[in-house]
């Protein structure tokens, strides 16, 4: 009795210790996934998972990654539209933001190179519709930077062309934003994952 309730403690502290060592793996690869070098999204030890389940983790924890640039954003918008009664300074500021941004765009699709999606439902359909979304909002980003280099702010800035390509490039971005929270909310329900909407994105 006692030989056999020793051999039943081994063999609950051998499984706690494994678990444990898994649940730690997960635990620093996410990390890895979450702060590589540079500010950038995937490190370079990060092995994407093999289960619907992780994928779909792995995603949500790119999609909810916060660098604070959105808000940023609205606000270099808003600085534009304000012309002509905006101080170069102001602009000079507005095209940083705008650049961040566009960077921070361009880090989030090399980031999603490194996913696995194929164990997800229209995982290629996901992966297409984002890819999409994000690489417009960097294209509407740079023409909005071009728009603030530009001008000296003494005309309405929205008679640009520049502004015209990144209200193209918004409504590509929008459509796309759409397509992919259509896709992703089942997934994110089903696993209790993040539900967007797609201003989110």
């Amino acid at each position: 009795m006692v030989a056999t309730l020793a051999l039943l403690l081994a063999t609950l502290y051998i499984v706690f210790h494994v678990v444990s060592s898994s649940w730690r793996s997960v635990g620093d690869a996410l990390g890895s996934f979450l702060s590589g070098t540079d500010n950038e999204v995937v490190g370079a030890d990060y092995t994407p998972p093999t289960t619907a389940r992780g994928q779909a983790e792995d995603l949500d924890a790119l999609l909810t990654w916060n660098t604070g640039t959105r808000d940023t954003v609205a606000e270099a918008v808003q600085s534009l539209l304000a012309c002509p009664d905006v101080p170069p300074d102001q602009l000079a500021e507005a095209k940083e933001t705008f650049m961040e941004a566009a960077d921070d765009r361009t880090t989030r699709l090399e980031s999603l190179d490194a996913l696995a999606l194929d164990e997800l439902a229209d995982g290629d359909g996901l992966e297409r519709a984002l890819r999409e979304a994000w690489g417009a909002s960097a294209e509407a980003d740079r023409a909005y930077a071009r728009l603030a280099d530009e001008a000296s702010c003494d005309q309405a800035l929205t008679a640009s062309p520049h502004w015209a390509e990144a209200e193209e490039a918004n409504e590509r971005a929008t459509a796309a934003k759409t397509e992919f929270v259509e896709a992703w909310s089942p997934i994110a329900e089903e696993y209790d994952l993040t539900v967007l909407s797609w201003d989110d994105v």
